[in-house]
């Protein structure tokens, strides 16, 4: 998952992140470093808490919307199968060569 905020009207920021800590954070609080989430409101909403040098940011939303996403990502690639959908192989081939 991936949030891009703008910081100003040059600059922005993204935050990327697994699917997994975005599942676990929606039913008991989860992440270290710069990346939290937990589930408030008896896990009817839930709360991402993004920081670094540069600045903080607290997120907060109904979580209904997110489990209904994460479900449809989970049955189009399950959990732990992901790179069985992305040949790294060939794009670090592409990437790499002269």
């Amino acid at each position: 998952m991936q949030f891009s905020f703008d910081v100003t009207p040059d600059q922005v920021v993204q935050w990327t992140f697994a699917r997994e800590l975005l599942d676990q954070g929606l039913t008991a609080p989860t992440g270290i470093g710069d990346v939290k989430i937990s589930p408030i409101d008896q896990s009817r909403r839930f709360r991402i808490e993004l920081e670094s040098p540069s600045g903080y940011a607290c997120l907060e939303g109904p979580a209904a919307s997110v489990k209904a996403w994460l479900a449809k990502t989970f049955e189009a690639v399950p959990a732990g199968r992901e790179s069985e959908s992305v040949d790294l192989d060939s794009f670090l081939a592409q990437v790499l060569s002269p």
